[in-house]
């Protein structure tokens, strides 16, 4: 498949993406106190499909016709292998969907050849509104306590709401051990930042397993807030667990929460509504 810079969607489908978005959002008064904002998560698998098989193109249109205007994706390839046909696809799905963005590898190796781009594999968050702040965290990684980044945060400018979206993948072994570090550490940093939060993710765990509790203590849960039935998002063709989340803190609350049909990667998108509070960070 051959892949340009201009975007697999092509510029009038990103363009026409952008119009719909601010269309729905016209209603809100200039000066209306909270702000909407559609949200989803998506673990893209490397940019393969539920039968395994590379094909990134039906990827960007599941998400462009999620109508969200942020986006937090994991298992994302940026010039890792051939599995992926050596591409960044960060760049090739904020193209495609006229999208900024901002990438936190879990994975950082050194190039195959010298002069080629770093292999990376991590999570991304992809934007239609301003990103103020970018930045990434380190995490636990390794039952041997090491820590590595994959833990992105943007402060993001939605209409003058500033909200900071955090997206992560937590370790998917059984043994929680790992897991219970992570959200720890996600608890820590979260505490720190303080004000509007949305925490995006594939989790590697249901709602109800221990280690989840300490984050439901700290976070609302936005399926369980608005969402209708079981929730389940993996695997794809016939999803019998919930293991990815829209979950907020400081004030955001979920109104509308919805699971896409498609099989274009291994998991299925959560999508959300996400009400926001006007104002700067620490401000509102």
């Amino acid at each position: 498949m051959s892949i340009t810079r201009r975007g697999l969607l092509g510029a009038t489908t990103a363009g026409a993406l952008a119009l719909t978005a601010g269309t729905a959002r016209a209603e809100e008064p200039a000066k209306a106190r909270e702000v909407t904002v559609r949200v989803a998560t998506y673990n893209i698998h490397a940019g393969a499909n539920a039968e395994h098989v590379f094909d990134i193109e039906p990827q960007a249109e599941a998400l462009a016709a999620t109508g969200a205007e942020i986006i937090g994706l994991q298992e994302v390839d940026h010039f890792w292998a051939a599995r992926s046909n050596w591409i960044d696809e960060v760049q090739v799905l904020a193209d495609a969907l006229g999208m900024r963005s901002f990438f936190g590898p879990i994975l950082d190796e050194d190039p195959p050849e010298p002069g080629r781009p770093r292999r990376q594999f991590g999570c991304a968050i992809l934007s239609q509104h301003p990103m103020v702040l970018k930045q990434d965290h380190q995490i636990l990684r390794y039952a041997d306590g090491r820590y590595a980044y994959g833990h992105p945060q943007v402060r993001i400018n939605v209409r003058g709401a500033e909200v900071d979206v955090f997206n992560t993948h937590l370790d998917y072994r059984g043994d929680p051990a790992i897991r219970i570090g992570q959200i720890d550490d996600i608890l820590r940093i979260s505490e720190e930042v303080g004000g509007q939060q949305l925490l995006l993710g594939d989790l590697n765990a249901k709602p109800e397993q221990p280690e989840m509790a300490p984050l439901f203590d700290a976070f609302s849960d936005g399926w369980l807030v608005a969402g209708s039935g079981d929730g389940f998002t993996f695997p794809a063709q016939a999803p019998d667990r919930r293991i990815d989340y829209v979950l907020t803190r400081g004030g955001p609350r979920v109104v509308n929460a919805e699971i896409p049909e498609t099989l274009a990667s291994d998991h299925r998108p959560l999508v959300a509504d996400v009400v926001l509070r006007r104002g700067r960070h620490g401000q509102v």
